[in-house]
């Protein structure tokens, strides 16, 4: 069984709050390893020596500092183990695990200004996503990193740390604490020396980590949400069909529909709602076997929002249940068609392998379609 530590300016460190131990998704009672527990005491005193290191990094030229991470990049860019060890156990193939890399690229200019420490909490899905374009350019500014990841993939965040130190980045920019509860993260967001803060998550963390952030400190706070999409008379219903479901249930984008950006509901016009609902259902039938929840959370939410549906007279087309013959955390697909706009079914945010189905156009519902957002009623 792994055995993992944290690492403060590349080497291990042990913590004052335990351990944990990971879970294989298909297999929870087969534990894959144990990681350290961060308490508050152990953020701040990896910050304090974060602080009074030298800042080698910071003080190269920026061509050398993007060069490093360019070649991080390109590791990041080949499935590593931690990679082909999850992707065989959400039970991806060996082309499908091929098909999924990390984006660690630069995106846009480097950060400019005085460099200093950014703190980067992200969400389970993030790790999962790897698009970690905003990373790579606050490091390509010559900023610090402390890494507080999501305990439920701590795996992908140690992949990355190596990936990083082995591409050349100095040992003296990068902090790295597994399981970090709340106290630990208001200590790390809270510290002077912090001019950036990234991190991802549901509404509720979202808003809870915004309030923490100190005024003149930069936060890139990115909600996990799904969103809503139109169907129009004159559309190719059956390619349009085909967008909706792979967003909403794909199996590499989206890992059944938990990812950011996922759809979560579709408003048809009137005179093409059958069809396009019949186009609809003939996707999700030729799907492949979903993916399992990571998150055990998420099946009891998922759960909630077939009652929900049902309870406020939806009509279930598909899903709605467990697959027989697999792991409990793995979920059919769902549909939901006679939705109303006013129901709570219809203003979820939360990315969940469940559609909902509306007629009419969105206007004036308070309903965000295509990243627009439009006001309440």
């Amino acid at each position: 069984m792994r055995e993992a530590q944290n690492l403060v300016l590349g080497n291990p460190v042990r913590s004052s709050g335990g351990r944990f131990e990971v879970h294989e998704p298909l297999e929870p009672w087969n534990p894959l390893g144990s990681w350290p527990r961060s308490t508050a005491a152990d953020v701040g005193g990896a910050m304090d020596e974060l602080a009074r290191a030298a800042d080698r990094w910071g003080q190269r030229e920026v061509g050398e500092r993007c060069r490093t991470l360019d070649a991080a990049g390109r590791s990041l860019a080949r499935p590593g183990e931690e990679e082909v060890w999850l992707s065989s156990r959400l039970g991806l193939g060996s082309e499908e695990a091929l098909a999924r890399r990390s984006r660690f690229e630069l995106s846009g200019q480097p950060r400019g200004g005085k460099p200093s420490t950014a703190v980067w909490i992200p969400d389970w899905t993030e790790l999962i996503d790897g698009d970690w374009r905003h990373v790579a350019r606050e490091l390509a500014g010559g900023n610090r990193l402390v890494l507080l990841p999501d305990a439920r993939v701590p795996l992908l965040a140690d992949r990355m740390v190596e990936a990083l130190l082995k591409g050349g980045i100095e040992p003296e920019a990068l902090v790295l604490l597994h399981g970090a509860d709340e106290e630990a993260l208001a200590a790390a967001i809270q510290r002077p020396e912090v001019g950036a803060v990234l991190a991802s998550g549901d509404g509720e963390r979202v808003r809870w980590l915004r309030g923490l952030v100190r005024q003149g400190v930069r936060a890139d706070l990115r909600l996990k949400r799904c969103r809503a999409v139109e169907v129009e008379r004159g559309q190719d219903l059956e390619r349009r069909a085909e967008q909706v479901v792979q967003q909403a249930f794909g199996r590499l984008s989206v890992l059944s529909g938990q990812l950011p950006g996922q759809v979560g509901r579709v408003f048809c016009d009137e005179s093409c709602f059958s069809e396009f609902t019949e186009a609809v259902v003939a996707q999700v039938d030729r799907l492949p076997r979903p993916l399992p929840l990571i998150d055990r959370e998420a099946v009891g939410q998922v759960r909630k929002s077939w009652a929900l549906g049902l309870d406020e007279g939806a009509t279930l087309i598909r899903g709605g249940a467990e697959l027989e013959g697999t792991a409990r955390r793995c979920l059919a697909p769902t549909v939901f068609t006679n939705v109303e706009a006013s129901m709570q079914s219809a203003r979820r945010v939360g990315p969940e392998p469940v559609l909902c189905l509306l007629r009419g156009s969105p206007e004036a519902q308070g309903i965000e379609v295509r990243g627009r957002s439009h006001p309440s009623p």
